[in-house]
């Protein structure tokens, strides 16, 4: 089965099971703040915005600057590169830290599915593809790292990927739960 197809799969049966779970647990009114933040943290990331929501510490979910707080997991996003993937295609991988901030296991599996990536094309913003990534294995070990459940309190490196189009910037989009616009980040490609 295509590694594409069954990655869907696995993320949309991992948004139903978050979103079940946030419904379940979560069933206080969240609040919108919106605000611009300018993000430093890396050559690569050229602006970022953030609209901060729920502000408990108890199953969250927030962007803000360069960090990612979805539920009982953070993300601290950090530098971006430009990697080989399987047909000649080009990919952005972004890495980040993911941080267990619960008292159980959890994973991210569900992780592409409440976060994806823009391109400009000719004609279109188009949604980037989640990608393969070819012959990197610190890279694809980032990756499966979102597969797996981590302990808690414990921190690993991750990393998300994306097919690129062409040389435009790419535009990185948060939500929460809900599937609600959380805030973007962009990253430079060239």
């Amino acid at each position: 089965m295509n590694k594409k197809i069954v990655y869907s799969i696995i993320g949309l049966m991992g948004v139903i099971i978050v979103g079940l779970t946030f419904a379940v647990t979560n069933k206080s009114s969240n609040k919108n703040n919106t605000s611009a933040a300018k993000s430093t943290t890396s050559s690569k990331v050229e602006k970022a915005t953030d609209n901060t929501t729920n502000k408990d510490e108890s199953n969250s979910w927030s962007f803000k600057g360069s960090t990612y707080k979805a539920g009982n997991l953070k993300f601290d996003f950090g530098k971006s590169e430009i990697v080989d993937g399987y047909d000649g295609k080009k990919l952005i991988a972004i890495h980040a830290k993911m941080t267990n901030i619960s008292d159980k296991e959890m994973d991210s599996s569900a992780m592409y599915s409440v976060v994806s990536a823009y391109q400009k094309t000719d004609t279109q913003n188009k949604k980037l593809e989640v990608g393969t990534v070819k012959d990197n294995d610190k890279i694809r070990t980032e990756c499966e790292n979102l597969d797996q459940k981590l302990l808690p309190g414990k921190t690993v490196d991750v990393a998300i990927v994306f097919s690129l189009e062409n040389d435009n910037d790419v535009t990185v989009h948060f939500e929460n739960a809900e599937f609600k616009e959380l805030g973007t980040k962009t990253y430079s490609v060239k």
